[in-house]
Order: C-alpha cells, then sequence, then structure tokens
C-alpha cells in the first residue's frame, strides 16, 4: 500500500493538513546482473536512501562502457542520471517512499546484434527521513471561536509530545513561500496543529500585508486542526479572508500577526474566526528537491480552494 508522506508543515497550510501519498510502483523487470557491471556506491546492486536527502554518487565499472539507462526509476520515488567519462558516474536522488528500480545497460558487442547490450538492475529503497526542512524554534498563538492555541520551543520531526514551532521557505518557479508550522503533541496521533503561510508569486517574499483570499501576487494561507492524527487528518479549519501582517523577514527568522475567518474543511457551513494572531520563529530551513515537490502539490490544492472561495 502507498505510503503516506508527512509533510503536514507544507501542505497543511493550503489544504487542512492534507496527507497525500506518492506513488510505489515495484513492477519494473528484473533483469539479471550481466557483465560484472556494478557501482561503488550501491553494493550488491541495491540502494537504500531517505527522502529528501540528496543524490547519491557512484562510479560504474565492469562490463564495456560507455553505459546508458535502459529504464529509468518510478520519479515519484526516485530519479537516476549518468554522466562524466563514459557516463560511468551514477547519481540516485531519492524523491518520494517506495521502491523502484533502475537498469543501467553497457555496450557490449552483442548490442549490434540484438539493440541491447549486458545489464544490470539497482534496486532502490526509500525511506522516510521525517519531515525534511522545517527547522528552527519560536512561538505561535492564537484566539479562535473554535478553540485558543499556542506553542513555543524548538521543531522536533514527528513528536509525540511537547510543543514546538518551525519555518521552512522554499523559493520554487519563481515563486517564493515561506511556511510556520507549530503543533502542541499529547500523543503522535493527537496533536493540535496551526500552519501560517506567507506566499509571492513571481517575486521574493517582503514585509508587508498578505490577504488570506488568495488572488495571487503577495498572499497569506492558514490553517488550524485539533486533535488531528497526522497520518489519518479528518478535517481542518481554513481562512479563506483576513490578513497576515509580515512586519519582520531575514534569510533566517520572521515575526508576523494575523487575523481572519474562515471554514471548516470538509464541512463549508461551519465557519469560524480567528484573531490576535502571533508568531516568530528563527533559523527556519530553506527547501531541498523535496521540499519542491510538495510545493508543486501544495500549489495545486491551493489552486482547488481559490476556485471554491469564488463560487
Amino acid at each position: 500500500m502507498d505510503r503516506l508522506i508527512r509533510v503536514i508543515g507544507v501542505a497543511a497550510v493550503v489544504a487542512g493538513f492534507a496527507v497525500w501519498s506518492l506513488a510505489c510502483k515495484d513492477d519494473e523487470p528484473t533483469t539479471p546482473a550481466g557483465g560484472g557491471i556494478s557501482s561503488t556506491a550501491f553494493p550488491g546492486n541495491a540502494a537504500s536512501l531517505t527522502a529528501g536527502a540528496g543524490a547519491t554518487t557512484g562510479t560504474l565499472t565492469g562490463g564495456t562502457p560507455p553505459y546508458m539507462i535502459n529504464t529509468q526509476p518510478d520519479g515519484a520515488v526516485a530519479t537516476a542520471e549518468l554522466s562524466g567519462t563514459n557516463n560511468a558516474t551514477l547519481a540516485i536522488t531519492p524523491i518520494g517512499v517506495g521502491a523502484t528500480s533502475v537498469i543501467i545497460e553497457d555496450s557490449s558487442p552483442v548490442a549490434r546484434e540484438s539493440l541491447t547490450g549486458q545489464m544490470v538492475t539497482i534496486n532502490i529503497t526509500v525511506t522516510d527521513g521525517g519531515v525534511t526542512g522545517l527547522a528552527g524554534s519560536g512561538m505561535l498563538s492564537v484566539f479562535s471561536s473554535v478553540g485558543n492555541f499556542s506553542a513555543s520551543g524548538a521543531f522536533t520531526p514527528n513528536a509525540g509530545s511537547g510543543q514546538g514551532v518551525g519555518g521552512l521557505r522554499v523559493n520554487e518557479n519563481g515563486s517564493d513561500m515561506l511556511t510556520v508550522y507549530a503543533y502542541s503533541a499529547r500523543s503522535i496521533t493527537d496533536v493540535d496543529i496551526v500552519a501560517v503561510g506567507f506566499v509571492y508569486d513571481g517575486g521574493t517574499l517582503m514585509t508587508g500585508d498578505y490577504s488570506f483570499t488568495p488572488t495571487g501576487g503577495m498572499y497569506g494561507m492558514y490553517s488550524m486542526g485539533f486533535s488531528i492524527d497526522p497520518l489519518n487528518p479528518s478535517g481542518a479549519y481554513l481562512a479563506i479572508s483576513g490578513t497576515a501582517n509580515l512586519s519582520s523577514l531575514t534569510a533566517t527568522s520572521a515575526e508576523a500577526t494575523f487575523n481572519g475567518n474562515g471554514f471548516y474543511s470538509p464541512n463549508p457551513s461551519q465557519l469560524f474566526d480567528f484573531s490576535k494572531g502571533m508568531l516568530t520563529v528563527t533559523g527556519f530551513g530553506s527547501g531541498n528537491a523535496f521540499e519542491k515537490r510538495i510545493a508543486e502539490i501544495a500549489r495545486k490544492m491551493l489552486r482547488e480552494a481559490r476556485e471554491r472561495n469564488s463560487r
């Protein structure tokens, strides 16, 4: 079964602590190792990687170089690339949790007879590294008609107790996004969560007002939930109007106040309001390729929220 990715800190601010699956295929053809092809970084022709980490690179040896990729891995799980002299440098980048494989082919004489050379399959397994990118410490508090929230301290991924505040900044396709995520956990399946986001489409974040009515340009996003199971969220409160004022922003810190109103998803007729919100965060993380992929999915959900808001 597909594995649910714990990316609450980014996607929650857009669509209410949405948790989604990345397809995990395990149906790639298995090809016996041929010609003794192997890689220094993947002993036993197996790659065990962590989602969100950077590429692991190794040198291909054996067989008849140059090498080529016969079959790419499932792009939802990992990517593979050859470079360097004789295409002998193999880089595998983990994307999402799952299992897949890459098939490498050499240039042995059999290629001239059957259009394929000798091949080797490198099996790839990508496991959960927690919520990568989110980092820092701070405080966040807010009053609301459905319950008040307050948290402070350092962010801890997948915390089962205590409080924390962290941030993540992603610059993707010319747009800049900062998410501040706060939690108060009684257990790993019983967590109060608030997430506040600031987005500048086509520009760089700056201090100023960010409307919770998403119309493009500079806008804000807000979501909160109580007694949430992050792996099986049942719903969340989403803002559709109001303002977040980003009063201070540096490369590693931010301060803001916020207030507004919205509805409960999946029941839009259930309304709520929030006020006197304030946050500070220091030492937030910056997004890597994994967070950028998450941001793309988050933007898709944001478009759906815009459509709902315009009805």
